[in-house]
């Protein structure tokens, strides 16, 4: 029955947070325009095609993300790919899909110079959130069962933070490296969760309802 409740909720959570987050992507692109930018390139009468387009490229880079880690991982589950869903969501940072485009399109973000203040802002939440998360739950994991971190989580973690120092210089790639960065931690975050899955119900709770407050929180921000 535990097991029954188990598959029935977390296949609803993934339903809803995935229908959440294509409404998301269609909204922000819809509205950044990456779509309509292609129907102007190609001199095109409908820009509905192309936004199609860009809804299922972007879905689809999404879910690939979110498989990745759930496939790597043994024994992995629908709770699994769940869990990381809406960890995911909840603590990954927004990344505009315009910017996703401007760094194809031309070399400004490559060009060097050195923004203290926007450097400090866009990396302080790891320390806010992921990483004393990860300290949390390793130590956990350390009293309780006696289990230390992987080496391939040290080997994530450092290079979550060599993609934060290579990109210093260049404040255009800080939103892609804090993106790399956040992603590289979560998936450390993932795995430390996953070791203690019945102990954590609540935790998952937080991090379902802060997914959709997330998502709710960017759908505001790019409606047209």
């Amino acid at each position: 029955m535990k097991k029954a409740l188990n598959f029935v909720f977390s296949l609803c959570s993934i339903i809803v947070m995935l229908s959440l987050c294509a409404y998301a992507i269609h909204d922000m692109q819809s509205a950044e325009g990456v779509g309509f930018f292609f129907c102007l390139m190609l001199n095109a009468p409908s820009r509905v095609p192309f936004d199609i387009a860009t809804d299922i490229i972007f879905f689809a880079l999404l879910v690939a993300l979110l498989f990745i880690p759930v496939m790597a991982v043994k024994e992995r589950s629908i709770h699994d790919f769940s869990l990381f869903l809406i960890t995911y969501i909840a603590l990954m940072p927004s990344i505009s899909t315009a910017y996703v485009l401007g760094l194809f399109r031309s070399l400004d973000a490559f060009k060097p110079y050195l923004d203290t203040e926007f450097l400090t802002t866009e990396f302080i939440h790891h320390f806010r959130i992921e990483i004393p998360l990860i300290v949390l739950l390793c130590g956990v994991n350390y009293v309780i069962k006696n289990i230390k971190p992987e080496k391939s989580d040290w080997i994530m973690m450092i290079c979550a933070f060599i993609a934060i120092l290579v990109s210093i210089p260049f404040p255009g790639l800080y939103y892609l490296a804090s993106f790399i960065a956040s992603y590289l931690f979560i998936i450390v975050l993932f795995k430390s969760m996953k070791k203690l899955p019945g102990k954590l119900w609540l935790l998952h709770v937080v991090f379902f309802f802060t997914a959709v407050y997330r998502i709710i929180t960017v759908c505001q921000a790019y409606t047209l």
